[in-house]
């Protein structure tokens, strides 16, 4: 069990894990995978014994027409199940699944597997095939062995879970203005929730500032906040390597919302790298809660000797408000606005607009 739990560290040591049990099961195809079947999003496939095309062709096709993984919505945890409990012989042997699929491979009708999480129509499944000639010998012994393992491997996948979750909070408290952990939730290019901390979940239940619809999808309840946020994930389809984008979210009291472009490529080493969806481009949020401090402008005059326009652009800048919506709201030319604030940048000794933001969160802190 030293491998399943190294898991939970590094998603590398699953596949150490299922290549110790194929070789101990004596012969059976091991796997575990992810599906959430609202936002159509494939966690990934591991696996041992599959040939590398059918590796492959499951993540990129096949992953969707997988009754198997359908039918164990209905199930409860932990519990072993063969195959044919899931779904009836005569009905999967007519499904594409098994015929472009099971068949071809050695006709691996037989095995089954266990669910180690499941929470709306999104699981997590770890089970193994068996070839149809090897179905009276490996698959009682199978099934057993699945029932010894399913505490442990839920216990393993509960703390890539929790890992996962303060990886996301790391991120979010280095880029956050807020000294309490924020809101952080992973989304798809098609705005479905793929998963959140405990504080995101929270904000989507409250309603006031982002809320899921029936589809899973976030929303902001403010329509122009949410148009942002929209026209961001266009331009961030088009141009991949744009920089984060920073908007003030009203609520009564005022998220600061951050987002960016995640690659889940890039996390091969990150528990976090087990619930974002295999080779699918996402994008990460955190809502924090906006700094009030009614003495910061006053400070910041006196410490700078800023002028009010200069002080309210530097502030507004830190808010995450771009140049366009800060000559808006001083009733200024964008070519006003800019000046001003390269004027605070000069008195402020700096000389990236970052920068300029780190001082005013540190000030806002007391540090």
């Amino acid at each position: 069990m030293t491998l399943a739990y190294s898991g939970a560290l590094d998603p590398q040591g699953w596949d150490n894990f299922l290549v110790r049990l194929t070789s101990a099961s004596g012969g059976v195809m091991t796997h575990m995978f992810g599906q959430d079947f609202e936002s159509h999003t494939n966690f990934g496939l591991r696996s041992a014994g599959f040939g590398p095309e059918f590796v492959d062709d499951f993540t990129s096709y096949y992953c969707n027409l997988n009754v198997l993984a359908k039918g164990v919505l209905d199930f409860p945890i932990s519990t072993p199940l063969s195959y044919e409990q899931v779904v009836e012989e005569d009905r999967l042997v007519r499904t594409e699944f098994y015929r472009d699929w099971l068949r071809p491979q050695e006709d691996c009708l037989g095995g089954g597997g266990v669910v180690l999480f499941k929470e709306n129509r999104r699981v997590f499944v770890m089970g193994g095939n068996i070839r149809r000639k090897d179905i009276e010998k490996l698959q009682r012994p199978w099934l057993s062995l699945m029932a010894h393992l399913a505490p442990h491997l839920r216990q393993a996948l509960e703390i890539a879970r929790v890992l996962a979750g303060q990886e996301l909070e790391r991120w979010a408290l280095r880029a956050s203005s807020s000294a309490a952990a924020p809101g952080c939730l992973v989304v798809n290019a098609h705005r479905r929730i793929i998963f959140a901390n405990n504080a995101g979940n929270a904000m989507l239940e409250a309603g006031t500032a982002i809320r899921r619809d029936l589809q899973r999808r976030i929303r902001f309840a403010d329509w122009s906040v949410d148009r942002q946020f929209q026209d961001a994930l266009v331009c961030w389809n088009t141009h991949p390597l744009r920089q984060p984008h920073t908007f003030l979210v009203p609520d009564g009291v005022g998220f600061v919302c951050r987002t960016a472009r995640l690659e889940p490529d890039e996390l091969d080493s990150s528990p976090l790298r087990t619930f974002l969806g295999s080779g699918e481009a996402c994008f990460f949020l955190t809502l924090s809660q906006r700094e009030q401090d009614a003495n910061l402008p006053a400070r910041l005059r006196t410490q700078f000797h800023l002028t009010r326009r200069e002080t309210d652009v530097a502030l507004h800048l830190a808010d995450g408000r771009t140049l366009e919506e800060i000559a808006q709201l001083q009733d200024v030319s964008v070519h006003t606005a800019r000046n001003q604030l390269k004027a605070a940048m000069a008195k402020m000794e700096v000389r990236r607009q970052t920068d300029l933001v780190r001082i005013i969160t540190t000030m806002r802190h007391g540090d």
